[in-house]
């Protein structure tokens, strides 16, 4: 009934699924960042001290990097699959010096709730109750999510 912590690392399904969820619903829909150094982006220089927004919502449903993007699909994770995409392809928890430092323990942290949950009970989304993303600083239902749950 337990899961132990080396119960964790064999969870592999379960971390495509959650990367998928993710991707699919970032918590954080985009992120800003100030330049401190000048960059080339196709032949134009960016100067130092210019803010650069990064559209995680965008990246993470570019049809140029995942196919069919807006379909739930956790095999997209599965090693043989992401090991040839770009590693800034997926950045729900941001990426490079600023990335989140705590999102090891977060996925962790998720593994092991959704793994006791899923063992207990079953559950469906409320097919009468509409369910619209509401994109701001951090992503959210406009007006929550109901499901039903059985033992």
């Amino acid at each position: 009934d337990h899961i132990e912590w080396k119960d964790v690392p064999k969870m592999d399904y379960m971390s495509q699924v959650i990367k998928e969820g993710l991707r699919l619903h970032c918590p954080v829909p985009f992120i800003q960042r100030q330049l401190t150094q000048p960059a080339d982006i196709e032949g134009v220089t960016l100067p130092v001290g210019t803010f650069c927004t990064i559209h995680l919502l965008n990246l993470h449903h570019n049809p140029e990097v995942w196919d069919d993007p807006w379909t739930f699909d956790p095999s997209r994770f599965h090693p043989d699959n992401i090991k040839d995409k770009d590693t800034y392809a997926f950045v729900p928890f941001s990426a490079g010096p600023r990335n989140c430092i705590g999102q090891h323990f977060a996925m962790n942290e998720e593994k092991v709730i959704l793994g006791r949950l899923l063992r207990k009970f079953n559950f469906r989304l409320d097919p009468s109750h509409k369910v619209t993303r509401k994109v701001a600083a951090v992503m959210r239902a406009e007006n929550g999510i109901k499901v039903f749950s059985t033992p």
